[in-house]
């Protein structure tokens, strides 16, 4: 190519890795369908692996068979969790714990300063039979929630394989479509469902209360929230107390659920040796702008991040997890407090996989486009809302924010400049703008989007530099607005 200038070296050379990366990607991704059990095929680094777990913290329940290794009579006698919380050792106490702590010879008593005192945790914690004033059900008075059919009391909750735990705020139009599509899967006796209504003004309680009990569902009304929390994840942490089985797992109230779906997602966690599983479903964007907000979502991880580094390698650089579908092992679940420790993380999914990865556990992600589709935000505001709500925070701070929005300007708004300024006589400009389509369509396609979205890749990149403007804005006055709420962050998030 003669005459190549020393930019479209540079943008050549960006684009061609990111090919290079989203190839090696969509290999890696062929071997992750939800429900497919493949031989172990990923890589290893040092200091990385399920019997080399960092210690538990004094956060963190003491359960030494764990993970996938532990014996059938543990599981066995596993117990529900206890809605405590705790502080960090030495500091002021973070959370209120609702409510018990153990006492003299293993026996659960309330907390010694009464109902909603703090608790400061030195030691590990251990996991609790439920409090019964406190684990009374639904908000309707349904039975307590390891008691009735899908278990006898706490010595047979082990029956309940999987906890699906949806947190729903301002939810109507959305929460119906996935309960409904989950619930002809919820007659098994292995599966429960929880849902907890965190302050909805829109219809979504009464919906509860109309249907819960015919659909199969648990569900409660969030206690206020706490200071330093972010909404999301105090009611994640309270759909965890209440939680029976083996494996949480926290969707959000946007999926919609094939009717194979919850058979492929026990079938994935029962061979899973993972501490922290994700998965990514369909998009279905529900207006065009939407979509060029969201193609930046795949864009974003299966061109620049090698999958098997989100999943294998320890350090928290190379960290992910989509929000929409997180899982953990109840016991890790108890050793870590992950809601605890990112409470105040607007990003929950990343802080929660960089939490996983500080302890050296292992990430695994699946790929659920079969099984599930995912509709997020109504219109465009609401995407441009919460992208922008997030995309500091995905960057790291306010800097690195600006010099990303200023590489994608070089990297694919330069070729376009350069082809109209040379009259379409720069070839370089061309190969540029072809591996652009061929990311953008690639890039759609593994969220189950057409290729064809890469042909107007453009646009996807102009709405993105809009929300990254808006989200420096927002990080820059020390404050985020989501659901009506307003959360302090920081710059250098």
């Amino acid at each position: 190519m003669p005459n190549l200038p020393a930019v479209g070296v540079f943008v050549l050379g960006v684009l061609t890795v990111q090919v290079l990366i989203l190839s090696l990607n969509l290999l890696y991704w062929r071997r992750r369908r939800l429900g497919v059990v493949e031989p172990d095929f990923a890589l290893t680094f040092p200091n990385h692996s399920s019997a080399n777990l960092a210690p538990p913290s004094p956060l963190s329940a003491s359960d030494p068979t764990c993970h996938s290794e532990r014996s059938e009579e543990s599981r066995n006698n596993l117990t529900p969790l206890s809605p405590l919380s705790a502080s960090r050792e030495g500091g002021e106490p973070s959370s209120p714990s609702p409510f018990t702590e153990r006492g003299q010879g293993g026996e659960v008593k309330p907390a010694a300063s009464g109902e909603g005192a703090w608790v400061r945790v030195t030691e590990n914690l251990t996991l609790l039979p439920p409090s019964p004033e406190k684990r009374g059900g639904s908000a309707d008075g349904s039975p307590s929630p390891c008691s009735g059919e899908k278990g006898q009391g706490v010595e047979g909750f082990s029956q309940i394989a999987l906890s699906l735990l949806i947190p729903a705020r301002n939810e109507r139009e959305n929460l119906p479509r996935l309960i409904e599509s989950l619930a002809p899967q919820l007659a098994r006796p292995d599966v429960e469902l929880w849902v907890c209504d965190d302050g909805s003004d829109d219809g979504t309680t009464e919906w509860l209360a109309q249907n819960a009990e015919r659909l199969g569902v648990r569900w409660f009304r969030s206690a206020p929230r706490p200071d330093g929390w972010v909404g999301k994840n105090w009611a994640c942490y309270q759909l965890a107390t209440r939680a029976c089985g083996e494996w949480l797992v926290f969707l959000d109230a946007d999926l919609v659920a094939c009717e194979d779906f919850l058979p492929a997602l026990l079938r994935s966690l029962s061979h899973s040796d993972a501490q922290l599983v994700s998965a990514i479903p369909t998009f279905t964007p529900s207006s065009i702008w939407v979509g060029f907000v969201k193609l930046l979502v795949p864009f974003s991880v299966f061109s620049l991040l090698p999958l098997a580094l989100a999943e294998n390698h320890p350090h928290r650089a190379f960290a992910f997890a989509n929000g929409q579908l997180i899982g953990f092992r109840r016991c890790d679940y108890a050793r870590w407090l992950p809601h605890f420790f990112v409470r105040s993380a607007v990003l929950e999914d990343v802080a929660l996989a960089q939490l996983v990865k500080t302890h050296r556990g292992k990430v695994t992600l699946y790929d659920a486009r079969p099984y599930l589709q995912v509709s997020m935000y109504r219109n465009y505001a609401d995407a441009s809302q919460g992208f922008a709500k997030n995309a500091v925070a995905i960057c790291r701070n306010v800097p690195m924010t600006l010099l990303v929005a200023g590489l994608l300007v070089l990297v694919y708004g330069y070729p376009i400049g350069a082809l109209l300024l040379s009259g379409g006589q720069a070839v370089w400009a061309w190969l540029a703008a072809t591996l652009s389509v061929a990311i953008f369509g690639m890039s759609a396609r593994v969220v189950g989007m057409r290729f064809g979205w890469g042909l107007l890749y453009l646009l996807s990149i102009a709405v993105g530099l809009t929300v990254l403007i808006r989200s420096v804005w927002w990080y820059t006055r020390g404050t985020v607005i989501w659901k009506g709420r307003v959360y302090r962050v920081r710059s250098n998030e």
